[in-house]
This record gives structure tokens, C-alpha cells and sequence, in this order.
């Protein structure tokens, strides 16, 4: 076996390979000595650069069977060429290249090393445009687009089983205007048609989200099988209050590449308070689940969900922010996500006041330097730049919009918003198909004032891009990519 992936990862895929074959002697080739005494625990030998020249030791062996484990979400880069060549010549009866999340043996190697380069670099995505590359990137986002979004979010319901405090749509006071089971659910066949029209128009990745709990939707699980089974990338957004064993590790089990979980605090009793009506050790069973998810994947020798700990910022957390990237460790979260708390009717005293911003920045610069000692990824340092009282207005007075190229929103009841921050809808899927609303007019007009929002100060119709932004993360790497790491630094 040769590894690609993690040692989390390969240890159980071993486990799996030894039931699977119980008199087979096991090599493992290993590209670093991360986890070696774990991998040699498992298996009959181990090659590793340390022993010599590994190309020469792979050749050297005869091998039934050559099993490269991971490779889709390597891409096709340096490492991944280097660990298919080494398959390829280890001179195996059977060479296969097996996927996180794929049954074994997985696909034949030399069609999957075929399929990467006939697919077109997938890994190229990851790496820093050169001068050229920036050019090019810089006249596609001056023009209207000619694929359809990289990612949309779909919601499923809009109805909730929780009241956070801070939210526009379920606090205590914005939900005395309408009742709970009444509010819209997508269909299951308007979910099919627009993903046929995503499949169609390029778009790779699936935000199942809304205005509400996606998990409150009696399809939702089944609505989740048909997007994976449809090769989207699968990200479920969601307060996992509804988050039961069986549905965790039936999530791991398709695929779900990302799980954005909004737990909003450090510690229970400011869960709490942001969470009227939650039980009282809420906080401390998903945190719970959400390790036992992990857990589940590693065992299976699947690949464990990224999960986000996120956080909606305001003054009841606002004191908790390197404490939560602590607790998202915990949580044995990828990442911890910090939002920038948006206009909500009714929790107007909520939201941080100008006072506070000082020590927010302060706190934030302290989390990031713990994220990055416990390894936790983050998005605080593009917050830390509109995390002032001006808000997101202090990034846009010099930076465009780019996310009507990259994004969209579909709501419960079929209306197509421009983003999350919007709420005019530019059409709806009871009476249009999303291709025909991607490439209307009212749309290209929403991208038009959006790239213009420097020059003119006036962003999209009934848009909160000066008030606090979601989507500041995703345009400030949209500008690195165009302009390179320099140009991002002259303007901030």
C-alpha cells in the first residue's frame, strides 16, 4: 500500500485490508515517518525514504496487489504523480488507487491516474495563480459568467427548532410574525430539477442550509444521498441539535465532504443564553456527537467530516473567541468559522457596540496565533479586517464583489437570491429554471453593481454588503487570486 492520506486515515483502511485478507502479506510505502510505528504495528513491512531509495525498494518487490490509498482530493500535483508512478512500477498482478469513502479495492490505478489528467488538474485549484493566471482570472471576473456558480446553498426548510438570539429569522420577537409549521419546504422534485441544472452548468459544490434547520426537513437525509449520488460536494450547515448517531454516521457513510455546525460559545451557559429553550447540557452532546462522528470515520477508514465549529460574533460571545478555537479542537473540528453578526430585528443590543471592536481585534489576533498552534484552520484573518464599527463597509470601499460569479442562494420556496446578505429575489424555481435566473438580466445587473461597489458606494438592492458581509472571506481570495499576495497587501 502505498499512502497518500493521513495516518488516521490509512491505519483503519489497514484494519479494513486485514479482514478483507487475512493471510496477505502487507507492505506499506510511506512518504513520510508521520504515524510509521502505528502503520508498522499494522502491517508485515514498511518502506520508507529512510531505507533507502524507495522508487528502487518498490521496484525490488513482488507484489500480488498495489493499493495507492487517497488520491481525488490530492489532485494532480507533484506528491500524487510521484505516489501513481510508484504504483505503476511496483509491478502488482492488481493496482488499484482507492478514495476516502470508497469501498475497496477501489479504481483501476492506471484509469484513475487517466481520469485526473483528462479531468484537468483538480488539484491546480489549490495552487497560487502565476502573472498569466492572473490575468486571465482578472477578464473572467470583469465579465458575466460563462459557467454556472462554484457553490450554491439550498434550503431546505425555514422552519427551525431553535431561537437563537441573534438570528434575523427565529429569535423570540421576529418569530411572533409567523408560525413555525407553516413556513415553506422545498420539494424533493424541485430539489432533482435544480441539481440537474447545477450538474449541467459546472457547479461543484452543495451548501444544504436555509433560513432555517435543514434537519428538520422529513427528506433531508434522502436529499443529501441524491446530491452525492450525483458526485456533488456536499456541505451540510446545521445546529445539529437533530444530529442523532445514526444519521452521523450515515453522513460519513455518503460522503458529506464539510459539516458546518453553529455553536456560537465557549461555555454552556453562554450556549444558553444564545439558545433559549435548548436543554440544559446541549452544547456538551454535540460537541460529544460530533467527536464520536470523527471516531466513526477513523474506524471505518473513511474519510472524517471537516467539521466547522462556527460562531455567530456578539456581545454575550464576544469575550469567548480564542476559548472557542479551544473548544473546536475539542469538538475535533477542522476549522473554527467566525461570523459577523448581521441586522436582526429585536436584538439590536446584541450586537457589539464601537467599543468593543478594540478588544474583539485584540482577541481575535490572540485566536488565530492558538489556531495556529493547535492546527485548527480559521477564517479570522480575513474577519479581522472588517471587524470594526465601519463593519464590512471598510472592506468594500476598495475591494469589488465577485460572489454573483462564484455563489447563489435558493431558498425553501424556490426563490433565487444573489447571495445571503440579499433579500430580493432575482426569480424563483416555480416559474423559471436556475440556468434561464443565472443568466438573466435582473442577475447580471446585481453582479455589475456589486463589482462596482468601490467606485459607486451603492451595493445590490436591498443588500447588507456595508453592514456585516458573510462573503468577505470569499472575495478577499477572489482578489489574491486575481492581483497576487502584493496586490492584496497595497490595499489593506
Amino acid at each position: 500500500m502505498i499512502r497518500l492520506v493521513p495516518t488516521r486515515i490509512f491505519a483503519p483502511l489497514l484494519v479494513r485490508l486485514r479482514r478483507l485478507l487475512p493471510s496477505a502479506h502487507v507492505a506499506a510505502l510511506l512518504g513520510s515517518e508521520d504515524g510509521r510505528e502505528e502503520v508498522a504495528a499494522l502491517c508485515d513491512q514498511v518502506i520508507s525514504p529512510q531505507s533507502g531509495s524507495v522508487l528502487r525498494r518498490a521496484r525490488e518487490g513482488e507484489f500480488d496487489a498495489v493499493l495507492l490509498a487517497g488520491g481525488a482530493d490530492y489532485g494532480l500535483g507533484r506528491t500524487y504523480l510521484r505516489a501513481a508512478v510508484l504504483g505503476l512500477v511496483c509491478r502488482g498482478a492488481r493496482m488499484h488507487q482507492w478514495e476516502v469513502g470508497e469501498e475497496l479495492p477501489g479504481t483501476p490505478l492506471r484509469r484513475a491516474l487517466w481520469r485526473a489528467v483528462r479531468e484537468g488538474r483538480p488539484g491546480a485549484k489549490d495552487r497560487p495563480p502565476g502573472v498569466m493566471g492572473r490575468r486571465i482570472l482578472r477578464r473572467q471576473y470583469a465579465k458575466e459568467p460563462e459557467r454556472g456558480p462554484r457553490i450554491v446553498q439550498i434550503g431546505l426548510a425555514q422552519a427551525c427548532n431553535y431561537h437563537c438570539l441573534f438570528c434575523p429569522f427565529h429569535n423570540p420577537e421576529a418569530e411572533a410574525g409567523h408560525k413555525e409549521a407553516e413556513l415553506p419546504r422545498m420539494s424533493a422534485e424541485m430539489f432533482a430539477g435544480l441539481l440537474g441544472d447545477l450538474k449541467r452548468m459546472g457547479t461543484r459544490g452543495i451548501d444544504v442550509c436555509g433560513d432555517g434547520e435543514p434537519l428538520t426537513h422529513p427528506e433531508a437525509m434522502e436529499m443529501i444521498a441524491l446530491a452525492r449520488a450525483l458526485r456533488f460536494d456536499v456541505t451540510l450547515a446545521t445546529n445539529a441539535a437533530l444530529l442523532t448517531k445514526e444519521r452521523a454516521q450515515q453522513l460519513v457513510d455518503l460522503g458529506v465532504r464539510r459539516m458546518h455546525v453553529s455553536l456560537n460559545a465557549a461555555r454552556e451557559e453562554t450556549y444558553a443564553r444564545l439558545h433559549p429553550g435548548a436543554p440544559a447540557d446541549a452544547r456538551r452532546k454535540i460537541v460529544q456527537r460530533l467527536r464520536e462522528m470523527t471516531e466513526y470515520a477513523e474506524a471505518e477508514g473513511k474519510r472524517p467530516i471537516d467539521v466547522e465549529y462556527s460562531a455567530v460574533l456578539n456581545r454575550l460571545n464576544m469575550n469567548e473567541i480564542p476559548a472557542m478555537v479551544e473548544a473546536a479542537r475539542e469538538a475535533r473540528a477542522a476549522w473554527f468559522m467566525l461570523i459577523l453578526m448581521g441586522a436582526a430585528a429585536g436584538a439590536e443590543e446584541l450586537a457589539p457596540r464601537p467599543e468593543d471592536w478594540v478588544l474583539i481585534r485584540a482577541d481575535i489576533e490572540r485566536a488565530e496565533a492558538r489556531a495556529r498552534e493547535l492546527g485548527v484552520r480559521t477564517n479570522l484573518g480575513a474577519i479581522r479586517m472588517a471587524a470594526s464599527a465601519a463593519g464590512t463597509r471598510s472592506v468594500y470601499e476598495w475591494m469589488p464583489c465577485h460572489i454573483g460569479h462564484e455563489y447563489a442562494l435558493v431558498l425553501a420556496d424556490g426563490s433565487v437570491m444573489f447571495c445571503c446578505q440579499c433579500t430580493r429575489a432575482l426569480g424563483n424555481l416555480n416559474e423559471d429554471s436556475f440556468e434561464r435566473i443565472w443568466k438573466s438580466e435582473a442577475y447580471q445587473e446585481a453582479r455589475r453593481q456589486a463589482r462596482a461597489l468601490p467606485e459607486t458606494g451603492r451595493p445590490p438592492p436591498a443588500c447588507e454588503c456595508f453592514e456585516a458581509c458573510s462573503h468577505v472571506v470569499v472575495n478577499v481570495e477572489v482578489y489574491r487570486k486575481r492581483y497576487g499576495e502584493r496586490g492584496l497587501r497595497s490595499v489593506l
